[in-house]
């Protein structure tokens, strides 16, 4: 009998142990979901006011390599100055002008064309030139693709990885990508407005990418006004995509297909642009985030290829290498970070917070490096991430310091606080209050208020801190 009431008892503290630790899980959860509270939110899918331009797309799930993809990487052909192309080229071609250009990739003929007259090569040159920097897949890659052809993968990382190991290189997987090799063969999802940031007034501004243009509204959300048309001319935008605003309310965006920075003030009033296509200072190649210090500096991601400073007049100061990807199966090539990572926050320290993530993104992280100890190279730790979120997209700072970061995969955002740990995160999927369908950015302003680009949706979703939950952070 004593020896069933033990059996009993052990039972029975089991149980509450249990109990225990589940009451203490929900009351961790609820706890998290406490920290921060839904005000408002406003926006839907559309061009007009208040609304927000979108695509349909095909999400991240299975890829094939397609005959018409195969078809068009035969036909594409890409440019390459390199030491021995500089070399092979006759005498009569001034070579040392070619020195300013050497190792740069061209994946567009015309892009070339323009870089090389701005050399003051002539047509016969140009062509000269052209016919021994020029470049295809050979037969054995193409028979590569075909042997691959009509396979399925369940993600791009996996396509990435297995044309690495049988030796393709970065330029030759870019040449892929961009000539539509991957087809996502799932249900397709929809894409929209990039990125949100608030100003020192509480004003909110929306880089709308597919409306080409700016959208301001007060911190309720109401429609204050909107500049920009597509195009390439003054006050125009071809996908503008980063935008930040400095401590006198002047707001500049990346004007990503143009290779340029527009300042304006805070109405729309244009006041000066720079930037152009190339590799050189002051130059771009589809750059994508940017971000302003406490001084006024402006700091432009430049696809990854680099990161470059300048004042806000648009004065060139120095740039940085970026380290590779150690999440990237090319970690030891010169790709640079992937097209979607990237996005970058400074605190009053010179600490650059920037994201990194691969293609197919388990693994992203954040990264931490002080912009001042080493001139050439970011270099730094990992801060938060690996093992904790799958897709950080975008992040900004509190004036206390503290990370804000939105998770597109796992629909959801966390807050960090500067030593990288979790203080608090929300959210799920959905489009009820406080759910997201892929939010792609966050900002908060200078009462602590956070505002999500909750992307899938068409819409801004604005939270309080929740004052029944006190915390010194």
């Amino acid at each position: 009998m004593k020896k069933i009431l033990t059996i009993i008892e052990l039972i029975i503290i089991i149980f509450s142990v249990i109990i225990m630790n589940v009451c203490g899980q929900n009351s961790n959860t609820n706890q998290l979901e406490n920290h921060y509270k839904f005000i408002t939110q406003w926006g839907s899918i559309g061009d007009g006011d208040g609304q927000f331009g979108g695509i349909i797309i095909a999400p991240e799930s299975t890829f094939i390599i397609t005959d018409e993809a195969i078809k068009n990487i035969k036909n594409k052909t890409w440019y390459k100055i390199t030491k021995e192309v500089i070399e092979k080229l006759p005498d009569k071609i001034d070579k040392n002008k070619l020195e300013t250009v050497r190792n740069t990739v061209f994946y567009q003929e015309e892009k070339l064309r323009s870089k090389l007259t701005s050399l003051n090569f002539n047509e016969d040159e140009i062509q000269i030139i052209f016919n021994v920097a020029s470049k295809k897949l050979d037969d054995k890659k193409l028979n590569i693709l075909e042997a691959l052809k009509n396979k399925e993968f369940s993600n791009d990382y996996k396509l990435i990885c297995t044309l690495e190991e049988l030796n393709f290189d970065d330029n030759e997987l870019f040449i892929i990508a961009e000539a539509s090799a991957l087809k996502r063969a799932s249900d397709e999802v929809v894409n929209g407005p990039l990125d949100i940031v608030v100003d020192i007034s509480g004003n909110v501004y929306v880089s709308d990418f597919y409306n080409c243009r700016i959208q301001k509204f007060d911190s309720d959300g109401k429609f204050l006004t909107k500049w920009g048309i597509g195009g390439n001319g003054v006050g125009q935008f071809d996908l503008p995509e980063g935008i930040a605003v400095d401590s006198n309310n002047y707001v500049y965006v990346v004007d990503s297909e143009n290779n340029r920075i527009q300042k304006f003030d805070s109405n729309g009033n244009f006041i000066l642009k720079w930037g152009s296509y190339g590799s050189f200072d002051e130059q771009f190649a589809n750059p994508n985030h940017i971000t302003v210090d406490c001084d006024n500096y402006i700091y432009v991601n430049n696809a990854g290829i680099n990161i470059q400073k300048f004042d806000s007049c648009g004065n060139f100061i120095k740039k940085w290498n970026p380290p590779r990807n150690p999440l990237s199966p090319s970690y030891n090539s010169s790709v640079p970070i992937p097209r979607y990572g990237g996005s970058m926050a400074i605190d009053p320290n010179n600490n650059l917070f920037i994201v990194y993530y691969i293609y197919y993104p388990k693994n992203s992280y954040i990264h931490k490096c002080n912009l001042y100890k080493n001139p050439l190279v970011i270099m730094g730790e990992e801060f938060f991430g690996e093992g904790k979120c799958e897709q950080v997209i975008d992040l900004t700072l509190d004036s206390k310091g503290n990370i804000f970061a939105v998770d597109r995969r796992n629909h959801c955002v966390y807050k960090i606080d500067h030593y990288g740990n979790l203080i608090t995160q929300w959210g799920s999927y959905g489009s009820g209050p406080g759910e997201f369908n892929r939010p792609e950015a966050i900002a908060v302003d200078h009462e602590g208020n956070v505002y999500v680009m909750d992307t899938g949706n068409y819409r801004i979703q604005k939270f309080a801190p929740n004052p029944e939950f006190k915390t010194n952070n």
